[in-house]
């Protein structure tokens, strides 16, 4: 069993920014780290250290960054070999502003990099894996990828998306991806843009009428919404200090994933999600949610030891 993640990585530069300016207006930020980053190679990352054996797909540029993503994927114990390095291109940057307890992200992406291709061995990797763990955006970049989706999950392959509120365009345009997805995590802006037009209830309604769907909103601080054609619940999340909420929704899409992995209920699945979100914004970083997945446990069970100590 194992998992390919299709996306890319990115050179992750943070900043302190305490007064965020108005349009037109200027700010002074002060520089605090820079980290390797990327929602998918996050996720990956997470994956890969609980055990389950995971590649990974994407294109590098050629850069003063490339041999420090490569050894920080495989640091991370990640498959790099389906990696390729493009000449006379640039990795990915993204900048994140701290400000007080949120982020804001500017993503800059390279605008040379050429679409990542599916060779033989590539689409023998994808047939073969149990799960491909993705966002929209990154299987756009792959030609002829409705075709490869439909052989993907016509030969029993589970495709898992991350859906953030600028990944998709809207409901209609994008249904093709919605509706062959097996699970979808929806964080809650990214579902209110989903709805638009209709009420949430008829939007969950419309997406669990396609087979075998698990729909998974999350909500930040108060944790997360799941639903299948059978049966809905929500799971609370852990009340922590917040020192960066980057990559949380990396640590609980990978989490979950891992639980699917293991034949665990949803339940338990959302539940520990859950506190592997938690557990990752107590430290700067977007791999901050990298660990094993035994001490996920263990902090789970130690913040519900302390809510049953102030009962």
């Amino acid at each position: 069993m194992y998992v390919v993640a299709i996306g890319g990585s990115a050179i992750d530069e943070y900043y302190i920014c305490k007064n965020w300016p108005e349009l037109g207006d200027k700010a002074i930020v002060q520089y605090l780290d820079s980290k390797v980053g990327g929602m998918i190679a996050n996720a990956a990352s997470i994956l890969a250290n609980y055990s389950l054996k995971t590649y990974i797909l994407d294109n590098l540029g050629d850069d003063q960054y490339t041999t420090l993503i490569l050894e920080d994927l495989k640091s991370n114990n990640i498959n790099t070999d389906y990696i390729e390095i493009v000449p006379e291109t640039t990795n990915n940057k993204t900048f994140i502003m701290l400000s007080k307890e949120e982020k804001t992200i500017f993503v800059a992406r390279s605008p040379n990099k050429p679409p990542l291709t599916i060779d033989p061995s590539k689409r023998k990797l994808l047939l073969n894996a149990k799960f491909v763990y993705s966002s929209i955006p990154e299987m756009k970049k792959i030609p002829d990828h409705h075709e490869l989706i439909i052989e993907m999950v016509n030969n029993g392959v589970q495709l898992i998306l991350d859906v953030e509120k600028e990944s998709f365009v809207n409901r209609e345009k994008d249904q093709f991806y919605f509706k062959h997805a097996s699970t979808l995590f929806f964080n809650e802006f990214a579902f209110e843009k989903y709805c638009t037009g209709i009420n949430k209830n008829s939007a969950l309604g419309e997406l669990l009428l396609m087979e075998g769907k698990t729909i998974v909103i999350t909500l930040g601080a108060k944790g997360c919404y799941v639903a299948t054609k059978s049966d809905s619940f929500q799971v609370n999340g852990h009340k922590v200090n917040v020192v960066d909420t980057t990559g949380a929704g990396d640590a609980f899409n990978s989490t979950f994933v891992y639980g699917l992995s293991q034949n665990w209920p949803l339940k338990k699945c959302a539940t520990i999600a859950s506190a592997a979100a938690a557990k990752s914004v107590q430290h700067l970083g977007p791999k901050a949610g990298v660990s094993s997945i035994d001490s996920v446990i263990n902090f789970m069970k130690n913040k519900n030891n302390d809510k049953d100590g102030r009962k």
